[in-house]
């Protein structure tokens, strides 16, 4: 496997499309104002982004140092979901965004991950390898092109749906 030969910071490979600006209606289709307004000017997509304008999605995601319990719920929403023919949408970080789509492969369902980078990068590392079957199998979207710097600042995913919330500690 090509992916398990190269280090973690080598680029991904891209296919040609992926690296073209695209508008978001063009991807998404039509958009209302509020999504027109506050839309990136172009996305990058590496995979079947015919998914993002078929059937239903719904977006799982939460925290990178989730509990083994919220691992567990993550997981069991998203094989329900996929049970449904619900395509599961989610980040690329650690936690339950790894959880929902590694659920959501192993029990053969849709996923689509929006990341905080260039589609040739991956953040983090150890999930270049996800990252990258995502973009063969899957879907991945980004609204940086290759090439853009990334930084702390560029590497969130807006939250839809959170699964997990830390409860304080009682004494």
């Amino acid at each position: 496997n090509d992916a398990m030969t190269r280090p973690a910071n080598a680029a991904l490979p891209l296919s040609e499309g992926a690296v073209i600006p695209r508008s978001p209606e063009a991807v998404l289709g039509p958009l209302n104002p509020e999504e027109r307004r506050n839309a990136p000017k172009a996305l990058f997509v590496a995979g079947h982004d015919e998914w993002l304008r078929q059937g239903v999605r719904v977006a799982i995601v939460g925290s990178r140092q989730a509990s083994p319990e919220g691992l567990k719920r993550a997981a069991k929403l998203a094989r329900f979901l996929v049970a449904k023919d619900i395509t599961v949408v989610s980040g690329l970080a650690e936690g339950i965004d790894h959880a929902a789509h590694t659920a959501a492969i192993e029990a053969q369902g849709r996923t689509i991950a929006v990341i905080g980078t260039p589609l040739a990068s991956a953040y983090p590392a150890k999930h270049r390898d996800l990252q990258a079957r995502l973009m063969q199998d899957h879907l991945v979207v980004s609204q940086f092109p290759v090439g853009y710097p990334t930084t702390r600042r560029n590497r969130g995913c807006g939250t839809v749906l959170r699964i997990e919330r830390r409860q304080p500690r009682r004494h």
